[in-house]
């Protein structure tokens, strides 16, 4: 009995561990193929015992275009999905959901419903970097992992600045074009003009008293037209960089 007993144990222990991630196999396109923790309390335990800063995907699942993009472009990509898995505890908290979710989103301040946001956090909760939002892109996630990772004191593995030079290449050959757009709320305009393949980063703030989106975008992949024409389309104004400044 006792063999029986001990192996019943094992299984129900196996099980338990099992569900404390989340399954690449089977999970929603927003998380791409990273298995995530889903408890925050387990992944700073985690964080204190492996001695590895927490990855938290502030993610909206199900979510809207941007948030599919975020999670089959730039966590998908095998190296990203190894470095973030090998280095870091990773840690998915959905904005769109009520219970523990709801609490981890209220202990960073993070808005609910929200386009990708990425923090990075030692054992104790507290922040290693900035926030990694309005840019989703491989560059600004990986730029914001290699920080965190030496300001942690742990050196940057081959394989990883592989991956580094990697995104910076991509970008470098890029056409990149910036355009600006004033709407009624830049919250909303964000989320909508992200969802635009070809847009890499976009920056909400004020220009001449009005809600202002600057958008980053590759021209190779997304022409300043077809920016335009989706926007006014959405309800948005283009504007000349040249007209306003930040305010």
């Amino acid at each position: 009995m006792r063999p029986i007993f001990l192996l019943s144990i094992l299984f129900t222990f196996g099980t338990l561990q099992a569900q404390v991630k989340t399954n690449p196999k089977n999970q929603d396109k927003e998380l791409g193929n990273v298995s995530w923790y889903r408890d925050y309390d387990a992944a700073l335990q985690r964080s204190q015992k492996e001695k590895k800063p927490v990855l938290i995907l502030f993610q909206e699942v199900p979510g809207c275009s941007t948030c599919r993009n975020y999670g089959q472009n730039v966590l998908s990509h095998p190296l990203m999905t190894e470095a973030i898995e090998n280095e870091f505890i990773p840690l998915a908290i959905f904005n769109n959901k009520d219970g523990n979710d709801a609490k981890v989103l209220k202990k960073y301040h993070e808005p609910r419903w929200n386009n990708p946001v990425v923090r990075i956090i030692n054992e104790k909760g507290e922040n290693l970097v900035p926030r990694v939002a309005s840019d989703y892109s491989s560059k600004g996630l990986y730029l914001a992992m290699e920080k965190s990772l030496q300001s942690y004191g742990k050196s940057i593995p081959t394989y990883m600045q592989l991956l580094g030079k990697e995104v910076l290449a991509i970008e470098k050959s890029a056409s990149l074009d910036e355009a600006y757009f004033k709407m009624y709320c830049f919250w909303s305009g964000e989320k909508t003009l992200g969802s635009q393949e070809g847009v890499l980063a976009t920056k909400a703030g004020y220009m001449n008293h009005n809600e202002v989106v600057r958008v980053i975008f590759n021209k190779k992949v997304l022409s300043v037209e077809q920016l335009s024409q989706f926007a006014q389309k959405n309800k948005m104004t283009p504007i000349a960089k040249s007209q306003f400044q930040w305010s």
